[in-house]
């Protein structure tokens, strides 16, 4: 299975030294969205020593995952298509914008979602497959990128 990580996964790996079962995967992505959110949180961080760490995480995870999926044309009209799904589901088609704009990054390349939020793009399980991480904890990390 190929599956893209979500910022909330990365941060969860790199920052808190969560372990997530990963070896159900062949191959793992992260979006260039999700550096995005990673390098704001570097941005915003409330201390030097803090920044540091953020940065240093960062780095690590470009290291690890090199360059990020984006969010392109494809991605773009599969995030209108989870827009139109979320509306007929009497959804708010503007609420986790971001959560969702990585999740129609996975679906644009058929790779399943892999978060510990699952609650913010709950509305598109009928659109794409999402894994809550949480329910993976083990002691074998994700495979790097290809």
């Amino acid at each position: 299975m190929h599956a893209l990580l979500d910022t909330s996964v990365i941060i969860a790996l790199t920052q808190e030294h969560t372990q997530i079962d990963g070896s159900v995967f062949d191959t793992v992505s992260i979006a260039s969205l999700s550096y995005a959110e990673l390098q704001l949180g570097v941005a915003v961080a409330g201390s030097r020593s803090t920044m540091r760490r953020r940065a240093l995480a960062l780095d690590s995870v470009r290291d690890i995952f090199g360059a990020g999926l984006p969010f392109d044309d494809r991605a773009a009209t599969v995030f209108g298509r989870f827009a139109t799904a979320i509306i007929e589901r009497k959804g708010d088609p503007k609420a986790n914008r971001t959560d969702r704009m990585i999740a129609a990054v996975a679906a644009a390349h058929d790779l399943a979602l892999v978060t510990l939020n699952a609650r913010d793009v709950a509305l598109l399980d009928r659109e794409m497959q999402i894994i809550d991480a949480s329910t993976m904890s083990g002691s074998a990390p994700p495979p790097t990128s290809p």
